[in-house]
């Protein structure tokens, strides 16, 4: 089920301030403009990695992005400067 359900948004970036620009991709309780852009050389990269879970306790949601499907996100978000190849 992991493979069929997780999504992915990978984004390349020039410096880590342009991050914080970075769009939601989840708009309106659907996912929307996924991307995955390897960068090069020392170039800044975004990984977003969500997970739609259908939670059973209604004390969890509050802290978990909703789709429109009813199901609460996880995710996970990592930033790093590729190395110099």
């Amino acid at each position: 089920d992991c493979t069929s359900k997780m999504r992915a948004d990978v984004r390349t970036f020039t410096n880590f301030k342009m991050v914080t620009e970075a769009p939601n991709v989840i708009v309106n309780g659907e996912f929307t403009n996924l991307q995955y852009t390897a960068g090069g050389s020392s170039q800044i990269q975004l990984v977003r990695v969500y997970y739609p879970w259908r939670v059973v306790s209604p004390f969890m949601k509050p802290g978990l992005g909703a789709l429109s499907s009813g199901e609460m996100v996880v995710s996970s978000t990592i930033v790093f400067r590729n190395e110099p190849f």
